[in-house]
């Protein structure tokens, strides 16, 4: 994507969009601007696997929404490998962070961390919060270049949005019976090599709670995708009826 303002949002930017209504609608505005492209990398995605499952924000995200938020930020994001190595950070645990922007060539890092904050740049990344960057001009340049699009071309971006949520919802849907029917397949192995019954009686009551979460995802998937499709509908009501006014 070249010419695309390359940004970084870290793990605390991430969690703030997931809780906050606010945040969201921001990091989606910045998300579907065509010129901006999203840096991430495998280091950051476990991070932000790890915090959302802390205990105080167990509350905000079930274990399903968690691993759907998960494929949904790699689908907004080009996936970079480290290649790197850091040692600048006074918590030597965002060193990745800087990595990521050297590697990514990234044109901002977005944080609320103050370890990087005080960093103020690294290489060619300027480091800054994400109030400050919705009010810099690189920021009013893109949403001035966003708000001269036709209605049109906006509501295709939306469109095309969901359909790739869509198409990330239609992958677990996929994968997660091939998981349930990989795990029976490995207890009737278990029982036909002679394992104690007792042994394999305690596998088939997990694999039964496990069929039972299985069948719970695959309802969350499926009101998901019920979901998307009313947004869709909307959009596209949304759209036919500016085309009308135009």
């Amino acid at each position: 994507m070249a010419n695309n303002i390359k940004i970084i949002l870290d793990v605390n930017i991430w969690v703030s969009a997931f809780i906050s209504k606010k945040m969201e609608q921001q990091i989606q505005a910045i998300i579907l601007q065509d010129n901006v492209e999203i840096i991430a990398c495998n280091e950051l995605l476990e991070e932000l696997q790890q915090t959302l499952q802390k205990p105080k924000l167990k509350k905000y995200l079930s274990a399903e929404r968690l691993q759907l938020v998960i494929e949904l930020v790699k689908q907004s994001a080009t996936l970079i490998e480290l290649k790197s190595s850091v040692e600048i950070c006074r918590d030597n645990k965002d060193d990745y962070l800087l990595a990521l922007a050297k590697d990514a060539q990234a044109d901002l890092l977005l944080t609320g961390d103050n370890d990087l904050l005080v960093l103020k740049r690294f290489e060619k990344s300027q480091i800054i919060k994400l109030a400050d960057y919705l009010t810099n001009p690189l920021y009013q340049k893109i949403r001035h270049k966003e708000n001269t699009m036709s209605s049109t071309d906006n509501y295709y971006n939306h469109i095309r949005a969901l359909e790739e949520a869509q198409e990330v919802i239609a992958m677990l849907k996929r994968h997660l019976p091939k998981v349930e029917h990989e795990y029976k397949q490995q207890i009737d192995a278990t029982e036909a090599a002679g394992f104690m019954e007792d042994y394999t009686e305690q596998l088939r009551q997990k694999h039964q709670r496990f069929s039972a979460k299985i069948e719970e995802l695959l309802q969350c998937i499926e009101r998901q995708t019920n979901q998307l499709e009313q947004q869709k509908d909307t959009i596209y009501s949304l759209r036919d009826s500016a085309q009308n006014d135009n």
